[in-house]
């Protein structure tokens, strides 16, 4: 069975939750029918591997990247955090970007600010 992770939000409180269902039409008929909260987005996990407990070493990373990526086409913003930044990673980090993300369907043309 497919596999979902539903963001619900009532007022200022927001889940995340997983739920295996048949398909996303009998997921949200079953959210519809036993919460009160609003679904606000759906998403389909399609990428899950287990998890390593073992910390990494401190000195391989920073706690934090964050950074406002741009298309200057369209002028379109978008800030992106990177919990526990390798290191060796800051001398390629915007042709990493440039490659592998993008705004609204756009490419990437600017990264504009990087903070740590």
């Amino acid at each position: 069975m497919p596999r979902y992770k539903a963001q619900l939000k009532q007022g200022s409180r927001t889940l995340s939750k997983d739920y295996e269902a048949k398909d996303l039409e009998n997921l949200l008929t079953f959210l519809e029918a036993t919460t009160t909260m609003q679904v606000k987005q759906v998403s389909k996990i399609i990428y899950d591997v287990e998890y390593d407990e073992r910390p990494d070493e401190p000195s391989k990373y920073f706690n934090n990247f964050r950074g406002q990526i741009l298309n200057s086409d369209t002028q379109h913003k978008h800030q992106i955090m990177i919990p526990h930044f390798k290191k060796d990673a800051l001398p390629n980090i915007f042709e990493l970007v440039k490659k592998h993300l993008e705004i609204k369907g756009n490419p990437i043309t600017d990264l504009l600010s990087s903070l740590f």
